[in-house]
């Protein structure tokens, strides 16, 4: 289980007269093994900075984060790479996350040899190769490709094997979904759940897709302007929201949805 207490990200600016911006001021939450946890909220509500501080890809003001219970705010070295072992993150656009100069499978290796999974050069590397392919539903030639020749689903794809190769006990999803056609939205939503449960880690979950949100969550947390608002089960939130911050939220969402779908019907018409 990983947990946060009181989390606060306080950003200061200018020289002679200092100013102060709280983008995430005291949030708290906890996601269990096997559990999915969704952020919601507008944009620059304080989503990916929650997610960057929970990967210690960014420090916290205060607060703190426990890890199976230890206390994991403030560790250094080579605590923090095990920690990063164990906390791994997807990013929203996956052509930025790997290295373009570089096949598939290297990209994939550089994290398995980082830590030691297996043996450099070994069968046993081989063999793990070839059953994160199959997890994750590629072909054994993408190894062998550049991320420039794959589709944004299949680099996704790519991006996911090599977070598993390291067994996480977290996984963060920061928009994992958004940049990709809506068919492999689906598929790739599919995959995670699928590995959540082979695998049993816990899911820090972000996306402004609700729908998504409602098929992958077991708990939402609402934030608007870097507070919660609300939280509680999936289901519960999305039938009866008690703060007027997230029903002003669902009926944007579902109404804007709406608009779409309507001038999809006119165009089709025309």
């Amino acid at each position: 289980m990983i947990k946060v207490e009181n989390l606060t990200k306080v950003y200061t600016s200018g020289f002679f007269k200092r100013t102060y911006h709280k983008a995430v001021d005291a949030v708290s939450f906890e996601v269990k093994a096997g559990r999915t946890l969704c952020i919601i909220g507008e944009s620059g509500c304080g989503k990916s900075t929650v997610c960057l501080m929970l990967t210690r890809l960014l420090d916290p003001t205060s607060g703190r984060i426990i890890l199976d219970g230890r206390d994991v705010s403030s560790i250094r070295g080579r605590e923090l790479k095990e920690y990063h072992r164990n906390v791994q993150i997807i990013f929203q656009n996956p052509e930025n996350a790997l290295d373009p100069r570089i096949r598939i499978k290297d990209s994939i290796l550089e994290a398995i040899r980082n830590y030691g999974i297996v043996p450099r050069g070994s069968p046993e590397e081989k063999a793990l190769l070839k059953d994160l392919m199959g997890m994750v539903g590629l072909q054994h030639e993408h190894l062998e490709r550049y991320p420039w020749e794959l589709s944004g689903g299949q680099i996704q794809r790519a991006i996911i094997a090599r977070v598993i190769a390291l067994k996480p006990k977290v996984l963060v999803a920061d928009e994992p979904t958004s940049m990709l056609d809506v068919s492999v939205q689906a598929q790739i939503l599919t995959l995670l759940k699928r590995l959540q449960k082979e695998h049993g880690f816990a899911m820090l979950f972000i996306s402004h897709d609700l729908d998504v949100v409602r098929a992958v969550g077991d708990e939402v947390l609402v934030m608007n302007r870097g507070r919660e608002v609300e939280r509680g089960g999936t289901e519960s939130v999305f039938r009866s929201p008690q703060a007027e911050y997230t029903r002003n939220l669902l009926r944007a969402f579902y109404y804007e949805k709406e608009v779409v779908r309507e001038e999809s019907y006119v165009a089709a018409d025309q």
